[in-house]
């Protein structure tokens, strides 16, 4: 197999005349979009974070567990003209890179220090690197240390000084990509910056003082905080298909910030701690009421993911009515996930699908009708989004989703970008072998499958697929009856809120035990089945590690 090193110009070979009329370079370089729009008359730009130095610094790091999607989704950026012969509303800029104490605003010095691996550390860290003893497990002090931030398993660092150099580096970048997508969302009014995608973005799963989940720094919530510190009320709409506890811990306590996360929650599934339905804020906080679970049934296809975020689009945005929106896309619930199938417990979404959800957040933030792309007569309040990556570890369908998902980012500029634009074959380049045997982009008949379910793909997972859904709408409707009450100026009751029968009557159902655990006595019973399951992503990081 050829080897994995960026491609830059040439990974395009020019498309043969017969096919450029499919070919997105061609279309979107023209004046104007396929409504008869001028390019130029439109004022709301979109912004893709890339570059070249920070693909390969992103792909060198993270590579023993994404592969190498990074440089398969930037072939197909390139061949589809995100990042040549751009249209005037689209604009690609090289990320910024953060310093250490814009990374100190979330994660806490101790856990950096560890991370950052400076000269000034302890001498029991320097014998240890001079012996180059680092061995997990050996159980010496310093491994220990390590343990306790999460810094092993899943999230290890590297022996080797220069890698973990490279780590350090890679942490900063991340950071500073999605800080740098948050400030040019600020300096809106003179650059009429409305939707940021950063692509590398996304590492839901870091905590304060803690790795996890393939995630060292939480770029998501160091972006939130920096668009708080402007009075920006922040939805953070996370479709990845693990919870985004990182996140969730980091807002548990406040209302300036409404976290909806749309996952799967089972026994012994990443993250096994939390994710519960019944987790809606601190107990006691302002944060009560503005933290909405939403979980999902396995097996979950197209319909169930477009309808519940149809749900949280009419009625949780609106009764939030945030500023921005932040979206973490993970690309882990598409059918076949190379990590996720381990678990039996992976959803059954399309690229297509999940591009789909994009759009109609991209519309409605646009103050077009989400379903329709249409403009609307009366008059909607129009909102920015920042678009992050997320999981995904089939290499191929992340590549391809993450592709359509950036169309679907440009549809307030640019409606129809996705579904008439973006050819429906891939382009001619180095990778197209990949993509076979049926080289296809996008199926447009897929479509159909959004608005009827596939009745063989229900029935699958019998009573409890249909019982988990209806759970999930019955909490969103909870929430949206909050939010309502809320902006009226109602009480905040939590005992108000309260529909689960088997909790008891003491608004313990809004709390968590500690931060983080399970409140709910049945959830919390689930929770402790899964000690005799190993945690799915550690061991397949420690398999692939074995490996190399």
């Amino acid at each position: 197999m050829r080897s994995a090193e960026f491609i830059r110009d040439k990974s395009c070979q020019s498309v043969p005349q017969e096919r450029q009329e499919e070919h997105v370079a061609t279309k979107i370089s023209t004046t104007t979009s396929s409504t008869g729009r001028s390019i130029s008359d439109s004022k709301s730009k979109v912004v893709l974070l890339h570059s070249s130095q920070h693909t390969n610094l992103i792909h060198s790091t993270m590579r023993h567990i994404h592969k190498d999607r990074d440089v398969l989704l930037t072939s197909l950026l390139y061949c589809c003209g995100f990042l040549k012969q751009t249209p005037k509303f689209f604009q690609v800029l090289a990320p910024k890179i953060a310093k250490r104490s814009h990374i100190e605003a979330f994660h806490s010095k101790d856990y950096l220090d560890l991370l950052e691996c400076p000269a000034r550390n302890n001498e029991l860290m320097q014998s240890d690197l001079h012996n180059n003893s680092m061995d997990r497990e050996s159980g010496s002090a310093y491994t220990n240390l390590l343990d306790a931030y999460g810094l092993t398993d899943d999230c290890f660092v590297p022996t080797n000084m220069a890698q973990r150099e490279q780590l350090w580096k890679y942490c900063q970048s991340i950071a500073g990509a999605s800080l740098h997508g948050a400030h040019l969302l600020l300096q809106n009014n003179n650059t009429n910056v409305n939707v940021v995608i950063n692509w590398s973005g996304g590492r839901h799963h870091a905590q304060h003082d803690q790795a996890a989940g393939f995630c060292y720094i939480n770029d998501a919530v160091l972006a939130i905080q920096k668009l708080m510190q402007s009075k920006k009320r922040v939805l953070y709409l996370d479709i990845d298909i693990h919870h985004a506890d990182g996140v969730q811990a980091a807002f548990y306590g406040t209302d300036q910030v409404l976290t909806v996360s749309l996952h799967r929650y089972a026994p012994g599934f990443f993250p096994s701690k939390t994710g519960s339905i019944h987790e809606k804020g601190r107990h006691g906080s302002p944060g009560v009421g503005y933290n909405l679970n939403v979980p999902l049934p396995r097996g979950c296809q197209d319909f169930d993911m477009l309808d519940m975020t149809n749900q949280i689009l009419e009625k949780i945005v609106p009764g939030y009515d945030p500023d921005v929106v932040v979206l973490c896309v993970g690309a882990d619930g598409l059918r076949g996930d190379d990590l996720v199938k381990e678990t039996g417990e992976g959803w059954n979404l399309t690229p297509e699908g999940l591009a789909e959800c994009v759009r109609r957040v991209a519309c409605a933030c646009g103050g077009l009708d989400h379903r329709t792309g249409n403009r609307v007569d009366s008059v909607r309040r129009k909102r920015q989004l920042m678009v992050l990556g997320g999981g995904g570890y089939n290499p191929v369908n992340t590549a391809r989703a993450f592709l359509l998902c950036t169309a679907a980012a440009c549809e307030a500029s640019r409606p129809g970008m996705l579904w008439n634009e973006v050819p429906n074959d891939v382009p001619r380049h180095d990778f197209l072998d990949r993509y076979g045997p049926s080289f296809e982009l996008k199926q447009i008949d897929r479509r159909a499958s959004f608005h009827q379910p596939a009745n063989n793909n229900r029935s699958c997972g019998g009573d409890d697929y249909s019982r988990t859904i209806l759970e999930s709408k019955r909490a969103v409707d909870l929430a949206h009856l909050f939010l309502t009450m809320r902006q009226k100026g109602g009480p905040s009751n939590e005992a108000n809120f309260d529909f689960c029968n088997d909790v008891a009557e003491d608004n313990s159902l809004w709390g968590v035990a500690g931060d983080g655990g399970i409140s709910s006595t049945k959830a919390a019973g689930r929770a402790s089945t899964s000690s005799s399951t190993q945690n799915t992503k550690r061991r397949s990081s420690r398999r692939r590690k074995n490996a190399h």
